[in-house]
């Protein structure tokens, strides 16, 4: 009956962010970003809620149990947008590796400012410089992009020098560290075993 419920609420709170994204990005509609924060923090608290749930993993199920007695949504997602209390360094340093991933990809990507978020979670992640740009292979090569948004394995990005917005599969998108790069496909994979990240979208 929860679970039910919690996919309902999910999907309801990214339509509207969605929704609140779009006003704030044509209008800089103070209060939209302002209603918008809240629900930001809910989402990205029920997102962690729903992964340990879901997760076959005996102790993902004790987590869940654990945090479920103590915070509510909207607590447990504040913690995660500002890597403090279950998502500080303290309590990450006694987490294994999988469930700090949890933490960091409950990070919805339904804009450009929770995509900048997340990115600088996979740049610490993956050893990358905090200077390292995201870019996209193809006709994009050489030209660094801002990510927009990701559903089903599609990034939407913004061309930073001509303010155009495209679309591609996530496999195409990479930070690039200069000595090194990692591709946003292969962060997926090792953040978040087991989704259907192993299928991209041709585009």
């Amino acid at each position: 009956m929860w679970y039910a419920s919690a996919k309902e609420t999910q999907r309801l709170l990214e339509s509207e962010i969605v929704r609140l994204s779009a006003v704030y990005d044509k209008d800089g509609n103070a209060p939209s970003l302002e209603g918008m924060v809240d629900q930001i923090k809910e989402l990205a608290g029920l997102n962690l809620r729903l992964k340990l749930f879901e997760s076959k993993v005996e102790r993902h199920r004790e987590a869940f149990d654990n945090i479920s007695g103590d915070y509510s949504d909207l607590e447990i997602g504040r913690q995660i947008m500002s890597n403090t209390g279950i998502a500080g360094p303290q309590s990450r340093a006694a987490l294994p590796q999988s469930m700090r991933d949890m933490i960091d990809t409950s990070i919805p990507l339904l804009n450009a400012q929770l995509c900048d978020l997340f990115l600088e979670r996979v740049r610490d992640r993956f050893n990358l410089p905090s200077d390292a740009q995201v870019f996209v292979r193809g006709s994009w090569e050489n030209h660094a992009v801002r990510m927009q948004s990701m559903k089903d394995d599609v990034v939407t990005f913004v061309h930073n020098d001509t303010g155009a917005i495209h679309t591609v599969a996530a496999s195409k998108v990479y930070l690039d560290g200069g000595e090194r790069n990692v591709s946003l496909s292969s962060v997926l994979r090792q953040m978040c075993p087991g989704r259907h990240a192993n299928h991209h979208p041709q585009m």
